[in-house]
């Protein structure tokens, strides 16, 4: 399959998010991933609407923790995150994506064993365990007598970049795109997703937002260094005059809604 490549890809954790917000797209990624899991329906939760909700994770829009894809299918709860930078913390960072994401399934008054399992899948374009595999699969168990530990919390970890004749075939297509956004074959599923790449990357507003993450990487390095808050302030209030909404700006700056309201 001929693709046309573009300035930002599907490895973008942006585009990636965005992409995977079509239900189809997501559901087919998660059964190639996973085989033998049957997805009935997807659910993305809301943006949040208060300061309640401050700790909540939906998504995109997350206050405390950014998470690329989150949604509920009825019997689990799910993250899905492209990670094209290694690094040591991976696995602390699934540990603390399980704990953010059972917040959020326990409301006040409800009990234990309402939680439903969770999943974090972390597509990784490196290899994280330096072993060449193509998925590892993590749940807790008694290493001495193997005896699952029975939290429900699975972590997956792919391997886009595992030698071709070991990755499972539903996937193959799909880890040579993310790699050099090509395929051999003529799989629908990556054209779909790769005609909504190519969609989103002539969109002015997205050229308008990586641009400015890229400045605000360079300006929150300087802040962070000096210690100065208003360098993020001060891009808030330029996104602000470029008419972005206050959660593309909460998002980008870790400012609040309340203090990006008042600038």
């Amino acid at each position: 399959m001929k693709l046309t490549k573009v300035k930002y890809p599907i490895t973008n954790p942006l585009v990636f998010a965005i992409v995977m917000k079509d239900a189809e797209l997501c559901r087919e990624l998660i059964e190639r991933i996973l085989p033998g899991r049957k997805i009935s329906k997807i659910r993305f939760p809301e943006p949040p609407s208060s300061e309640t909700e401050k700790t909540i994770i939906p998504g995109l829009y997350a206050k405390s923790v950014r998470l690329d894809v989150l949604f509920e299918d009825g019997e689990s709860w799910n993250d899905i995150e492209m990670q094209v930078l290694k690094q040591s913390y991976l696995p602390l960072r699934g540990r603390y994506y399980h704990a953010a994401m059972d917040i959020n399934q326990l409301h006040a008054g409800a009990d234990y064993p309402e939680l439903r399992p969770t999943y974090v899948i972390f597509i990784c374009t490196f290899d994280y365990y330096g072993m060449e595999e193509p998925i590892y699969f993590f749940e807790k168990y008694d290493v001495k007598k193997s005896l699952p530990y029975g939290d429900g919390t699975f972590t997956i970890i792919l391997n886009t970049t595992c030698p071709k004749e070991k990755v499972p075939e539903p996937l193959r297509d799909f880890f040579g795109y993310l790699s050099s956004q090509e395929t051999e074959g003529d799989d629908p599923f990556i054209g779909q997703i790769h005609q909504m790449v190519e969609d989103l990357n002539g969109r002015k507003e997205i050229e308008q937002i990586m641009t400015l993450e890229e400045e605000l990487d360079v300006r929150y390095s300087i802040g962070k260094k000096e210690g100065r808050e208003d360098e993020k302030k001060d891009t808030a209030r330029k996104m602000k005059a470029d008419g972005l909404d206050d959660e593309i700006i909460s998002k980008y700056t870790g400012l609040s809604i309340e203090e990006i309201e008042k600038l």
